[in-house]
């Protein structure tokens, strides 16, 4: 690796930008466009009973109910693959997120990725992942929703996305109240790779949003995206100083309610790994990334148990003054914790509610406690929770949070 001369960290060598309202104009539109085509995409595929033909479409990997395909090498480009999926007539009104976009436009972001890399490399393959994943659609929405550099770092930790690194260029959209999944920033990020492949960094567009019922105003859909941007000039080369590849993609997730305690998630992805990266393996990685999604809900589950530690400690809530040493029954099951012979069954104390549970009622969960702001690293620790806890921060809405007061990034164990 070639010593950098001027910068020793490749996050210092990315700027900071300070984009111009037609620059912000033009990439929210490219996020809008990827969206309304992708929620279109969604809806043929439900239209046609959930089918992936096997003489276009191959399966690469399974995880539970999520399934992951990639298009055929013999079959049209991701181009073509992704305007055939597309209604004939090209109208799909809906609203996003304080935004009206139509699908109507004659172009398709996603493909002008793979169009634009083309000569530098054979086209890569259109990678689609489906299924059913456990969770409402709020809990998928919260656990995807990465608005700072530490809830980033928080989102990568749970879906094991093998991201090493980010920063974040510039800001457009902001959560708000009346819309607190909206978001939309450009990011560079920097991702790890196999041991025989060099690291990678990409500059990209990420947006998050939900789609409402243009008459009930109900949330009928959440959507998550990263798309590669190209700025000439502006976001320098790491090659040369720290022997980093550039990498591109561009996909966008859908989620929609299967049922009451389920959602459905429908993902569109190309990425262009860059030089020296099996086509096999590269698609492999990044289909094992993808399928990685269903920990979105673990996520939201995690923050929500945080967010109700941290509110009953600032309400001084304690059900007991007893300690392990002097409790003599389970606060859960009731059952008696000291033995025959003086041995005591196994116990522990909730860090939510600081009941004596014994090992039946607790469970023990990996929890993001700190993302330290000087190595930009988070750590997590294996807290107990017990099983009434656990239940309350799955049942909890994440709206409840999330117009309310989003956890710190600590928290005191």
């Amino acid at each position: 690796m070639k010593h950098a001369t001027a910068k020793t960290n490749p996050r210092d060598a990315v700027p900071v930008l300070d984009l111009s309202p037609s620059e912000a104009t033009s990439i929210g539109e490219q996020v809008d466009r990827i969206a309304l085509d992708t929620i279109a995409a969604f809806d043929a595929f439900v239209e046609s009973n959930r089918q992936f033909p096997k003489n276009t479409w191959k399966l690469v990997k399974t995880r539970g109910e999520l399934c992951a395909y990639r298009t055929r090498r013999h079959r049209s480009s991701p181009e073509s693959q992704l305007r055939a999926t597309a209604p004939r007539d090209g109208r799909h009104m809906c609203e996003t997120s304080e935004t009206h976009i139509s699908s109507s436009s004659s172009s398709d972001d996603m493909a002008q990725t793979v169009v634009m890399e083309e000569r530098k490399q054979k086209t890569p393959p259109l990678v689609v992942v489906s299924g059913i994943v456990p969770g409402t659609l709020e809990d998928v929405m919260y656990g995807n929703v990465s608005d700072s550099d530490a809830t980033w770092r928080l989102r990568s930790h749970y879906l094991k996305d093998a991201h090493h690194d980010c920063k974040m260029l510039a800001t457009i959209r902001r959560p708000s109240a009346q819309d607190p999944f909206r978001f939309l920033a450009l990011r560079w990020s920097l991702k790890k790779f196999p041991v025989f492949m060099k690291m990678r960094d990409v500059v990209y567009a990420e947006s998050s949003g939900v789609v409402r019922d243009s008459v009930t105003n109900q949330i009928t859909a959440g959507y998550n995206i990263m798309h590669s941007i190209e700025l000439p000039g502006r976001i320098p080369d790491l090659a040369p100083d720290f022997d980093i590849l550039r990498f591109s993609m561009s996909l966008c997730f859908v989620a929609r309610a299967y049922d009451a305690r389920s959602t459905e998630i429908y993902c569109r992805a190309v990425c262009l790994p860059g030089p020296n990266a099996p086509e096999s393996i590269s698609t492999l990685i990044y289909a094992e990334n993808l399928l990685n999604s269903v920990n979105g809900v673990s996520c939201a589950v995690a923050k929500k148990l945080v967010w109700l530690s941290q509110e009953r400690e600032r309400q001084r809530f304690q059900y007991t003054k007893r300690t392990l040493a002097t409790a003599t029954h389970c606060q859960g099951c009731l059952r008696g914790l000291k033995l025959v012979g003086g041995l005591s069954r196994s116990a522990a104390v909730c860090q939510c509610c600081r009941r004596i549970v014994c090992g039946k009622c607790h469970r023990e969960k990996k929890v993001v406690v700190d993302v330290d702001p000087q190595t930009h690293g988070v750590v997590a620790k294996a807290l107990v929770f017990c099983l009434q806890c656990v239940a309350e921060a799955t049942e909890m809405s994440a709206m409840t949070i999330v117009n309310g007061s989003e956890p710190a990034m600590s928290l005191d164990t």
